[in-house]
């Protein structure tokens, strides 16, 4: 089989690609492609494999769910799984020409473990695509914002930092998988809100898979955007509220923490972004420009850029907007009706 490994990165569009894929999974498998999903966590379980230390699992939810604390857990469940998951493989490639596998949080693997997952699917698999959509950093940085609210239990209001992020380096993402799957296996490709020419995402992933090749990618069932962003002030919100809510409980989120996230993300249905401050964007993409021109040197040697490069989204000096009281009392408000 030719494997296509969808690795991210987050905030891509990965949510998305996953649904399309669960959607169609029937009319995919009569196509040859095999898509594995393993209850409860659909195809985490090939992330957990390659991990080499139980530490590395970045959410406690899906440790819950794998069963996953310490790391005999883990070393427990990868003999378990990997039996499992190699004897589906085998079985899968004698009547199908594809394997796809989709989980964002691979694009972190360091290189011990990226060798532990090829070496996993070796036995079936003949040919590699690793595809990985990259996003211009500042714009990943601001949705990543809601999430290190919404999940990590993030108190500060800071979203452009000085600290250098690593996932943000996307050229030695790229090199990794390179060395292990070698350079003609990895296609980088930009986020549609990053890239020189707009396109559409489920597209672009149906061409690069092979899956727009298929006849039965016209018949195809498309959702909407998975993800979508919430209103600045929900937000904010939620951000003060982080100092009396703890995000996660024994490793789970707080059942009235789930009850708010859903009153927040309707409260405000024009969703209002952050006006965040020009320069301050601009300096945090300049933090990864030397990593940006090397990527583009490797793997986008015709463009100029790697990324369209158009900050005037944000405003050079947004006035300070802080949430109002009469805000935080309609959202307090809004809370009260919905328990």
């Amino acid at each position: 089989m030719k494997a296509i490994i969808h690795i991210g990165t987050a905030k891509t569009g990965s949510t998305t690609i996953q649904r399309f894929l669960r959607d169609n999974l029937r009319r995919l498998s009569r196509a040859g492609y095999y898509i594995p999903m393993y209850r409860p966590t659909k195809q985490y379980g090939f992330h957990a494999y390659a991990l080499t230390q139980a530490k590395h699992m970045s959410e406690k939810r899906l440790s819950n769910y794998l069963g996953i604390h310490s790391q005999a857990d883990l070393e427990a469940f990868q003999s378990k799984f990997k039996k499992k998951a190699q004897g589906d493989l085998a079985r899968a490639s004698k009547k199908s020409s594809h394997l796809v596998l989709s989980a964002e949080g691979l694009s972190s693997r360091n290189k011990k473990e990226i060798r532990r997952l090829r070496e996993l699917l070796e036995p079936s698999c003949s040919e590699f695509v690793v595809v990985i959509y990259l996003r211009r950093q500042d714009l990943k940085r601001v949705s990543q914002f809601r999430n290190m609210i919404k999940n990590r239990g993030y108190t500060s209001g800071e979203v452009f930092t000085e600290e250098y992020v690593s996932s943000l380096d996307y050229y030695s993402v790229c090199k990794r998988w390179a060395r292990v799957f070698g350079e003609s296996a990895v296609h980088p490709r930009i986020f549609p809100d990053s890239a020189l020419e707009t396109y559409d995402l489920i597209d672009d992933f149906a061409e690069v898979s092979g899956i727009a090749e298929t006849s039965v990618y016209p018949k195809l069932k498309r959702a909407g955007r998975s993800n979508e962003a919430w209103d600045w002030r929900a937000v904010e919100f939620y951000r003060l509220m982080n100092d009396h809510l703890p995000a996660l409980v024994d490793g789970k989120m707080p059942s009235e923490r789930k009850r708010l996230e859903e009153v927040l993300k309707n409260c405000f249905p024009e969703c209002e972004q952050r006006r965040l401050p020009r320069a301050e964007a601009m300096r945090f993409y300049e933090i990864y420009r030397e990593s940006n021109d090397k990527l583009r040197d490797e793997w986008f040697p015709h463009q100029a850029s790697v990324f369209q490069e158009d900050f005037s989204k944000y405003p050079e000096n947004p006035a300070p907007r802080e949430l109002s009281v009469e805000e935080a009392i309609f959202i307090t408000t809004r809370i009260l009706q919905a328990s």
